[in-house]
């Protein structure tokens, strides 16, 4: 198989009519596990992948469950990689999160990562959720009171924190503020003590 195929696959859910930001960390392993570096994973995010799926976030009626494997690897093998202007900034910023949170899992042994990515969609929920009382999964992690908080702080929050203002601004009975976030933050931390 093409090494760049999981990889398109992978970047096209940011293209998803939905809220990508829950899949964040398995987007980010995908990309953790591929051979290219953070230039070329944005070069294939840019040139290669945007081209062929971009139009689906200006479609009234877009996919929001993920695009047909082999549609996405024909579309975007007919076409020859070349520079393109994306017409969408909020996606190569969710890119860069997601680029940032696989340059995180690179440095994680590989025995460890599944794990590190259950901690990354459980604490991404505290962004994506007013009402986020802990989840019973967080004492299954068997992570540390300091471990958590260092993932939360340099990993997490640096993700999700850019995107918070603007999807609260949107939906604000749905996203949480700032002050929630680190309401909720700080009984999950309570609740691992």
């Amino acid at each position: 198989m093409n090494p760049r195929h999981p990889v398109w696959l992978a970047l096209s859910d940011l293209f998803l009519d939905t809220d990508s930001r829950l899949s964040f960390p398995y987007i980010a392993r995908t990309l953790a596990e591929s051979p290219f570096s953070d230039d070329e994973l944005e070069a294939i995010f840019q040139n290669e992948v945007a081209p062929a799926v971009e139009f689906n976030l200006f479609d009234i009626a877009g996919e929001w469950a993920g695009f047909d494997e082999a549609w996405l690897i024909a579309e975007i093998t007919k076409r020859p990689p070349k520079p393109y202007k994306l017409r969408t900034p909020d996606t190569h910023h969710e890119l860069q999160a997601v680029l940032g949170l696989a340059h995180h899992l690179r440095r994680v042994p590989e025995a460890a990562r599944p794990q590190r990515i259950e901690a990354w969609h459980l604490l991404a929920k505290l962004y994506l959720n007013r009402s986020c009382p802990p989840p019973p999964e967080l004492a299954t992690l068997a992570l540390s009171a300091i471990e958590l908080p260092a993932i939360f702080r340099l990993e997490i929050e640096p993700a999700y924190r850019p995107f918070a203002a603007s999807y609260r601004r949107h939906a604000p009975n749905l996203y949480p503020s700032p002050d929630e976030v680190e309401a909720n933050w700080s009984a999950w931390i309570l609740s691992i003590e």
